[in-house]
C-alpha cells in the first residue's frame, strides 16, 4: 500500500515514473513555480503550487543545519 502523497502531474503533465518527473522538471529553472498535482492516501487528489529551488543549495543548507546540530550536540 502507498500512504501520502503521490504526485501524478505537474503543469498538468502526467508523471508516472521517477524518469517522467526529472524529464518535466528539466524543461524549468530553480525560482519557477509550478503546478503540482499529487493523489494523498489513494482517495484524494489536490494540487499544490511550489516553487522549484536549486538542489544544491538545498543540500548546502541541509549540511549547514547538520553541522550546526553535531556541534550543539557536543556542546551538551
Amino acid at each position: 500500500r502507498v500512504y501520502g502523497d503521490v504526485i501524478i502531474a505537474v503543469e498538468g503533465t502526467p508523471v508516472r515514473s521517477y524518469d517522467d518527473l526529472y524529464k518535466i522538471l528539466d524543461g524549468f529553472e530553480p525560482g519557477e513555480e509550478v503546478v503540482v498535482r499529487v493523489l494523498r492516501d489513494r482517495e484524494e487528489e489536490l494540487e499544490f503550487d511550489l516553487r522549484l529551488v536549486d538542489v544544491s543549495e538545498f543540500l548546502k543548507a541541509e549540511a549547514a543545519l547538520t553541522c550546526k546540530s553535531l556541534l550543539f550536540r557536543r556542546q551538551v
